[in-house]
């Protein structure tokens, strides 16, 4: 283990949401790798190009860009960048968007469903800045608590995708979750399958967080994975794939290692 800090950084021109290029993202994570961090570090770098990953977190910002923030498993209070010195409740080009008080209502459905990523398009189209960044969190729940197939869910994600600059896609994937023998497509381990290996080839970069293949240890929770997605970029732009250990305080904050 490295026993330098370093900076986040996803791409080989430094940069963690490149300006240049239309990005999406797959994140996955597993039981005991939070991806709350990464989440919340993808939300400053969004909104002001920072990351306070590794930094004292009062480096002079100025908004960017907007950022909209999709949850299925969270409500809005889970996020807190007030350690990194934002207020995200004052930051009017930050939206949080909580889907997961509908999920076993309207959402599940998929005539809303339809109609709710319909709305959000046109409103995320509104938005007037020049980059627009979006995160979503938690399908695996809409696989899990309903019939919606992949197809359903990615037909709706191509919506957001037409309307931002980038998209980040975050689920978990715990073994429980991806079998890959199962071939039974009522089954939600198919479903599962299915969403996750379509995303990964539709995905300019993949991220992982997993624990310590060794098991645990005092000074690393886990491992951070970048790796190129199948969809190839146009122009220049190219993920810098390498693999960080990550150690994640009780008091919540997160600093990087190379691997």
């Amino acid at each position: 283990m490295s026993t330098l800090k370093q900076d986040l950084i996803l791409f080989a021109d430094t940069s963690i949401i490149p300006r240049g290029s239309k990005v999406c993202g797959t994140i996955t994570h597993t039981q005991g790798t939070s991806p709350a961090w990464l989440v919340e570090s993808l939300v400053e770098n969004g909104l002001f190009g920072t990351c306070s990953i590794n930094a004292d977190g009062k480096a002079s910002r100025s908004l960017r860009g907007d950022v909209v923030l999709i949850s299925l498993v969270h409500d809005e209070g889970f996020y807190d960048l007030k350690r990194n010195s934002i207020a995200l409740g004052e930051t009017p080009q930050f939206h949080f968007v909580d889907l997961f008080t509908d999920l076993f209502g309207k959402v599940g459905d998929v005539e809303h469903l339809n109609k709710t990523f319909d709305q959000l398009a046109s409103q995320i189209d509104q938005y007037t800045s020049e980059h627009k960044t979006v995160l979503i969190e938690g399908l695996e729940f809409l696989i899990g608590a309903t019939q919606l197939t992949a197809s359903h869910i990615l037909n709706q994600l191509t919506k957001l995708q037409r309307v931002s600059q980038a998209i980040f896609v975050i689920l978990a994937a715990d073994k429980e979750l991806v079998q890959l023998k199962v071939n039974d497509s009522s089954l939600i381990e198919f479903r599962m399958n299915e969403l996750l290996t379509r995303l990964i080839h539709r995905s300019h970069l993949a991220i992982s967080l997993r624990p310590l293949e060794t098991g645990k240890a005092k000074d690393v929770t886990g491992t951070l994975t970048i790796s190129r997605g199948a969809l190839p970029f146009e122009g220049s732009t190219e993920v810098m794939e390498k693999e960080y250990l990550f150690l994640t305080s009780k008091d919540q904050q997160t600093k990087l290692f190379l691997r």
